[in-house]
């Protein structure tokens, strides 16, 4: 369907009265596709020509990196020992992907620093990570398991640890991303921001960001003059609340957060 801003290919339901166990266009008689029902299993894309080359872009026009981690979908003590806001996983689930796709576009990048679910290798986890909108780039944690071919090409790349670059008000930054927090990471004197997981609301995470402060303190060689920037992007953080957090919003978040 031709829209102002390019190309929207949209799915939609199989006529009623069909049966979608032998449905087929060849069989298909003459239908009113304004009467049909849009698919909720298929996320709408964009498609616009630019060069002569017809490509997919985010609905706002501007594609955007988000940032998240620990999902822990199908993961039930999840709630309890994070103490999340939900009576179970129904509850969490269809709030995580509202809160995910009322934000993201098809053209925008997630990457999800680990722990998509707990080891989960079945059609729901595979049905549910499907209807997330975005490219999704995950970078491996240790309950992630991508042995199923058809949860793995969910994903545009698997990876245990990532180099990119964002930007916040037109300030470039070097990210270092992984699911584990690091203790010195690739350019941290030179203002390069560590974004990771794992640790969720534990003491060990206190204690890892008391550890950065005392590596400050104490003029330690690979610090220098930079302010030490690490973000946990765990899910469950206040300045995250569950959905994915663009390096602006967990930057200034994290800032007030902190009582800055």
């Amino acid at each position: 369907m031709e829209v102002e801003q390019g190309i929207l290919l949209s799915s939609y339901e199989i006529p009623k009265g069909e049966d979608k166990n032998t449905f087929s266009y060849d069989s298909m008689k003459n239908v009113d596709y304004s009467k049909l029902e849009k698919s909720e299993k298929f996320t709408p894309a964009l498609y616009h020509e630019k060069d002569g080359i017809c490509g997919e872009c985010g609905m706002g026009g501007n594609n955007m990196n988000y940032y998240i981690s620990d999902l822990h979908l199908f993961h039930e003590a999840a709630i309890r020992f994070d103490d999340r806001p939900f009576r179970d996983l129904e509850e969490m689930h269809t709030e995580i992907v509202k809160r995910w796709n009322e934000k993201v576009n098809n053209g925008d990048t997630v990457y999800i620093l680990g722990d998509v679910s707990m080891r989960g290798k079945n059609e729901d986890l595979i049905a549910l990570v499907a209807i997330l909108k975005g490219k999704k780039v995950l970078i491996r944690g240790n309950h992630d398991d991508v042995s199923d071919l058809r949860y793995r090409q969910l994903f545009q790349e698997v990876c245990d640890y990532r180099e990119i670059r964002d930007s916040v008000g037109g300030k470039s930054y070097e990210l270092v991303l992984c699911h584990y927090p690091i203790f010195s990471w690739k350019h941290m004197s030179r203002g390069t921001i560590l974004l990771y997981g794992h640790t969720h609301n534990s003491p060990e995470d206190m204690y890892f960001q008391k550890c950065l402060e005392g590596m400050k303190d104490n003029e330690c060689r690979h610090i220098g003059d930079s302010t030490i920037q690490a973000y946990n992007v765990g899910c469950m953080k206040p300045w995250m609340d569950y959905e994915p957090r663009s390096l602006q919003e967990i930057i200034k978040m994290k800032f007030v957060e902190n009582g800055n």
